[in-house]
């Protein structure tokens, strides 16, 4: 009976060595994971810092809908329609960038594709409208008359149809069905970023391919030129009726006078509405451009610290949809 017992404490004691070593190993194992793509998620302080400016973005802009639909029958212009769909833009900019940020994804891509397709369709939607604005404030300056006739309710409407439809299409419904760095070439643990190992995958934007960065990037730069352009040839034109008018007696004499003194008061507000353009322009090219760089580098170097340096690049793109709204209440007093 004694040695069993001692038997028995033998085997309780080898048991519970096996069991402690198990353990132990399995303990020593967890110490020297490493993720594949990053710790898993969490929320940064430059997360937190974007996530109130895009609440605040959202909120903002929000208003600016508001103001535009129960305003005065003076916001019922293409104008006015443009403004808005650029600030719908801006709302959903704020939507699209809070869910990448706190959404829980899994290990498919094409959740990571739709997540930040979104925010680039968003993007590629704002760079639209913003032609389109440039467009409406060149042909009403210029050709006052000839504007009632092109940019009606009716082809407004159709023109932000289609600006929305050419982005959607190709930033969000390509890489959906190919033009991405799939599961192929890429890693993407729960929760954590990914990581591709081919040189044409981008190590910022993940797991897009490093042409859509290309495009992306030349979509932004040749728009950029054609708003330059088209404001430019504005401001040209503005300078050029100035100079032509001749002062008398305190008085403008010319075929600018001659249309009457509302006429004028007229045409200087649609000069200033603009000027006010052209600076929610220059901010949005000022925001965006962290992002634009950090892409360019992407495209000639194959680094993958880069994808650490995308949330503070984008911090500084959330600025835009945050600052358009302060714009319009500073420089258009009827907002």
């Amino acid at each position: 009976c004694t040695s069993r017992a001692h038997f028995d404490l033998k085997s309780s004691n080898i048991a519970v060595s096996f069991v402690n070593y198990v353990v132990n190993q399995s303990a020593s194992n967890m110490e020297n994971i490493t993720f594949i793509g990053s710790e898993p998620r969490s929320t940064s302080p430059v997360e937190i810092a974007t996530s109130i400016a895009c609440i605040l973005a959202i909120f903002v802009n929000f208003c600016v809908l508001l103001v535009i639909y129960i305003g005065p029958r003076a916001f019922r212009t293409p104008t006015f329609f443009f403004i808005s769909s650029l600030a719908t833009a801006d709302l959903l900019t704020g939507i699209t960038i809070l869910l990448a940020i706190f959404l829980p994804v899994s290990d498919h891509s094409w959740e990571r594709i739709v997540l930040k397709g979104l925010a680039v369709v968003c993007f590629s939607a704002s760079v639209n409208n913003l032609m389109v604005i440039a467009g409406d404030r060149y042909l009403k300056i210029n050709d006052d008359r000839r504007y009632g006739t092109v940019f009606t309710n009716r082809s407004a409407a159709i023109l932000i149809v289609l600006t929305w439809i050419c982005a959607i299409s190709l930033f969000l419904v390509a890489p959906l069905v190919g033009w991405s760095c799939g599961e192929d070439f890429c890693t993407c643990p729960r929760d954590a970023m990914c990581v591709c190992d081919k040189n044409y995958c981008s190590q910022s934007f993940t797991p897009f391919s490093k042409s859509y960065l290309i495009v992306g990037v030349s979509y932004f730069v040749v728009s950029l030129i054609a708003m330059v352009g088209l404001y430019w040839a504005i401001f040209a034109s503005v300078r050029r009726r100035a100079g032509s008018k001749r002062h008398r007696n305190g008085s403008v004499v010319g075929p600018v006078a001659s249309r009457g003194p509302f006429v004028m008061i007229h045409r200087r507000r649609e000069i200033r509405l603009a000027k006010t353009l052209v600076i929610v322009m220059g901010v949005f090219f000022i925001c965006w451009l962290p992002v634009v760089t950090l892409f360019v580098y992407d495209v000639i170097v194959d680094d993958k610290r880069l994808i650490v340096w995308f949330d503070y690049c984008l911090a500084s793109a959330v600025i835009h949809p945050l600052a358009n709204p302060i714009i319009y209440s500073l420089r258009l007093p009827r907002m």
